[in-house]
């Protein structure tokens, strides 16, 4: 694992509460779960309100709400630290599905040790499930690798 990523993940650990539930999902997730893949950034999943404490930690104040026709986030934002991957934060994600919107909920929640820190994945299954949902081109790929995975 790039040093980079490995600092990012620790200031995640650091960062986020023992007493709410939080993810990190996307390509990090997955490289943590086993997958052979070089990840970019670490996406963080939480409720809004545990997202926008988290921001006030590192003394941003929470943009509103952001998003596309695909996604949108209560909040979202971007940290880059010095000698650290970037971390996304993003609280009560929501996806347009058939032009519906409704909030990627998470029912997994996996601990992975990254050296004397404690991060939490949703299981291989979800995190398929959830790239699946996303359905850009680049997270069906990465769903593909999953499966590859989990199929004997």
């Amino acid at each position: 694992m790039k040093h980079d990523l490995r600092n990012a993940i620790d200031i995640v650990a650091r960062l986020m509460p023992d007493d709410k539930p939080w993810w990190i999902i996307g390509s990090t997730a997955m490289a943590l779960s086993g997958i052979d893949i070089e990840p970019d950034d670490v996406d963080v999943l939480s409720d809004g309100a545990t997202i926008t404490a988290a921001l006030t930690k590192l003394g941003i104040t929470p943009p509103p709400a952001a998003g596309n026709d695909r996604f949108r986030s209560f909040p979202f934002a971007s940290y880059q630290a010095p000698r650290a991957s970037r971390i996304e934060f993003m609280g009560d994600l929501e996806l347009n599905e058939g032009g519906a919107w409704g909030r990627l909920t998470i029912t997994t929640r996996q601990p992975v040790r990254v050296g004397d820190a404690i991060v939490f994945v949703p299981d291989l299954i979800e995190q398929r499930h959830i790239l699946q949902r996303f359905g850009r081109e680049k997270d069906v790929r990465k769903a593909a690798l999953i499966s590859a995975l989990l199929t004997p």
